[in-house]
């Protein structure tokens, strides 16, 4: 395997014996960066988005999946959105409950579609 002096990977949420929720996940990154940065002398603060695809995103509608608390933890400090085929972005944006967060929604370039989603993923790594 390569090092890497900037990118490293966090066994965190799989060590884990029940599915986490996102914002639990968002809170233990962004307290790992912040305790890294203060053991090397850093005042510099954090913010952790979320990456997800509009898909996901769109999902955001359903109060039963996503509770208001855990979308003001995704949301505080912003989330980017990869557009997808077949996710009608206006739509996405105008989500009711996603409303009050637009600011922080960054609407990533779709220059070169990308058709990768972790749902592929794990179908593929099932067959």
């Amino acid at each position: 395997s390569e090092e890497s002096s900037w990118i490293s990977l966090s066994t965190w949420e799989m060590e884990r014996s029940d599915w986490t929720p996102t914002k639990h996940v968002i809170e233990y990154l962004r307290d790992s960066v912040n305790a890294y940065l203060a053991a090397h002398g850093s005042d510099a603060k954090a913010r952790c988005m979320l990456v997800c695809g509009a898909d996901l995103l769109a999902g955001f509608w359903d109060a039963g999946l996503w509770k208001d608390d855990d979308l003001e933890r995704i949301l505080r400090d912003g989330i980017a959105v990869m557009p997808r085929e077949g996710t009608d972005m206006k739509q996405v944006l105008n989500i009711e409950r996603l409303i009050p967060y637009r600011e922080r929604i960054y609407i990533l370039p779709y220059e070169y579609p990308n058709d990768v989603s972790s749902t592929k993923v794990r179908q593929m790594l099932s067959e």
